[in-house]
């Protein structure tokens, strides 16, 4: 798929098929992007867990770390359900002082970790692969979901047994165009939560070309 085709086409998904996705084409679409995609140093200071659905109890845990609404109740909460694709990318820090340590010299005991002087870069990495592995995914026939929209991010990492929290999720399937789908933890159908409420800035305000 050519690349206008993949940006003009491409959108947030919210509901998935029951398609069966290849495993192998995964892996080796995410092998492919990661081996060629730009990082400070070759450092890659992230960490991509790659699930199935195989485990769907863990598939809900993850779902409730999606509320959108605290004020809602779990019935009335429409969470996140891109997180409910076949395949979903879970992205964390990987060991952020040896990957960055040659950037920060000099790491404080009150931040032994060197997360605060290593997150600027390490997020900045993380918005550029989950952006490439977006692309790439769509541009072999998936369909991707973002969400950065986590409740607790240590404590689901502690789930999922990764060392950090977790900062963002993409869900990878085939769309259906159903606007609800069956929320695993009250067993009910659902509707999709469209966000109409934000607006795009003007793109005058974005960027300003100097040519």
């Amino acid at each position: 798929m050519d690349f206008d085709t993949v940006i003009n086409n491409r959108k947030t998904n919210f509901t998935w098929t029951d398609q069966e996705v290849d495993k192998d084409k995964i892996k080796s679409i995410i092998n492919n992007a990661l081996s060629k995609v730009p990082s400070k140093q070759k450092r890659m200071p992230y960490k991509i867990d790659v699930f199935d659905y195989s485990d769907k109890e863990l598939r809900k845990e993850i779902f409730l770390h999606t509320k959108r609404d605290s004020k809602l109740t779990d019935e009335q909460d429409s969470y996140n359900p891109q997180i409910l694709a076949p395949i979903l990318l879970v992205f964390s820090m990987r060991n952020g002082v040896q990957a960055l340590a040659k950037l920060n010299k000099r790491i404080t005991e009150a931040d032994k970790y060197g997360y605060k002087k290593n997150k600027r870069v390490i997020f900045m990495e993380m918005g550029i692969v989950s952006m490439s592995l977006m692309l790439a995914l769509e541009a072999e026939g998936f369909a991707t979901g973002f969400c950065e929209c986590i409740e607790n991010k240590k404590e689901l990492a502690s789930k999922l047994n990764l060392s950090y929290p977790v900062d963002l999720m993409m869900g990878v399937g085939y769309p259906s165009t159903k606007e609800n789908y069956i929320d695993p933890n009250t067993n009910t159908v659902k509707d999709v939560y469209w966000e109409h409420e934000h607006k795009r800035p003007s793109l005058d305000d974005v960027v300003t070309y100097r040519f």
